[in-house]
């Protein structure tokens, strides 16, 4: 959403992928559809680019042969942000997100090569209290169906200490479904 709320700001297209579509079955696959993921984006510039899960191709690199293929990916991601072959008055910004550590060292860090090809790391904590109830109460609003007390709602937002907002929203999916389904 931040992403998409950048573009709309800034007049940008917004691109979006995750970081698992690269990882492809045959070898040469994943290198060619970071190539044309950024074809696109410098096709749209100026354009905002935004990578879901960039841990996937992103992990610290090692040098064992069973990340060779992700290494292959990485470096293809590596070099077109490098920009070699980007026009200056059509910029694609590369924005990412990831639950693994921006810091190097940790047995869980990004690559980093690539983190020091982004210009500013963000950190987003969980919600607390307060934007759990009021991300419930703008969920709920939006379908009627949801008939939640403001004492029920308290409750779950009680509950769901430690939850992200998507964890939540899965929450209200599975017991919307589940209420459909118990009539």
């Amino acid at each position: 959403m931040a992403a998409t709320a950048r573009a709309g700001e800034s007049g940008a297209t917004s691109l979006a992928a995750e970081g698992n579509q690269f990882l492809k079955k045959y070898v040469g696959e994943g290198p060619e559809a970071v190539h044309e993921l950024f074809r696109a984006a410098r096709k749209y510039a100026p354009s905002i680019l935004f990578v879901d899960e960039i841990d996937a191709i992103a992990k610290q690199r090692t040098g064992s042969e069973q990340s060779e293929s992700r290494e292959e990916i990485l470096t293809a991601f590596l070099t077109e942000m490098d920009g070699f072959r980007a026009d200056p008055a059509k910029p694609v910004f590369v924005l990412a997100a990831t639950n693994f550590d921006v810091e190097p060292g940790g047995r869980t860090s990004l690559d980093s090569a690539l983190m020091r090809r982004f210009d500013r790391r963000i950190c987003v904590d969980l919600p607390n209290r307060e934007e759990r109830i009021r991300y419930l109460k703008q969920e709920t609003a939006k379908k009627p169906i949801f008939r939640i007390s403001g004492e029920m709602m308290e409750n779950l937002a009680i509950r769901a200490t430690g939850m992200s907002l998507a964890s939540l929203a899965s929450v209200l999916e599975l017991s919307l479904r589940t209420a459909i389904r118990d009539g």
